[in-house]
């Protein structure tokens, strides 16, 4: 990890603040690009569900209609 001791006096805790400085940085940019990825993942997502929700209900329509049909037929 980014912690790093060294014994020299009041040096210790100003080179474990420093690496933790950059550890936390490090994380920081991690964690953004993970949630950019996330976002995008999410988005994709998103979209390829709306599609097939489009698809579905084209289908159900042209189903309804077909239905509709068949039983105006059956009624004559």
């Amino acid at each position: 990890m980014g912690l790093q001791w060294v014994y020299s006096g009041s040096t210790v805790g100003l080179q474990w603040l420093y690496n933790e400085q950059k550890t936390n940085k490090r994380r920081t940019k991690d964690e953004q690009k993970m949630n950019k990825r996330r976002t995008k993942d999410e988005q994709k997502t998103n979209k390829r569900r709306t599609k097939d929700e489009q698809k579905m209900n084209k289908r159900r329509t042209k189903d309804e209609q077909k239905t509709n049909k068949r039983r105006t037929k059956d009624e004559r």
